[in-house]
């Protein structure tokens, strides 16, 4: 299942910051009308890998981070607690259960270098949020109205 996740600032001074999240990145020879999401157990022959965004702390920029390795529901499961704190547990459990599911390592480490200013780990963490880079004073918080799942 592929996310978008979009943060706001809790002090309401307009910043607002969305993150795909496990969007598959298709072969160049996949045949278009397989070329959807979600992608299915039938097409995932077709994934060449998986890209997500994060939004680095030290550049404040969004950073596409691409992947070519997939993730079993199994170890989705164990990072389910962190996202507990989202409350998109509840919400998605039912839609994991017993499916393949591709999330870039890079998505649940924070250990993947920034591609635009090079520094390690400086990337939001999804449960904490990070301080707003306009007013220094709130906090970016997921906004769960803006969460779209595919």
């Amino acid at each position: 299942m592929s996310f978008i996740l979009t943060y706001r600032c809790s002090n309401d001074c307009g910043v607002q910051v969305s993150l795909s999240c496990s969007m598959p990145v298709f072969k160049k020879d996949a045949p278009q009308d397989l070329c959807k999401l979600p992608v299915s157990h039938s097409t995932q022959q077709y994934v060449y890998g998986y890209e997500g965004d994060e939004f680095c702390l030290h550049c404040k920029k969004v950073v596409t981070i691409f992947s070519q390795s997939s993730v079993l529901n199994t170890k989705f499961q164990q990072d389910l607690k962190s996202w507990e704190n989202l409350g998109l547990r509840k919400k998605f459990l039912n839609v994991l259960k017993g499916v393949k599911r591709p999330l870039p390592p890079d998505s649940l480490h924070i250990t993947t270098i920034c591609p635009c200013c090079g520094e390690t780990g400086s990337f939001m963490d999804a449960d904490e949020g990070a301080p707003c880079h306009r007013c220094e004073e709130g906090l970016l918080q997921l906004d769960e109205s803006k969460t779209v799942s595919f």
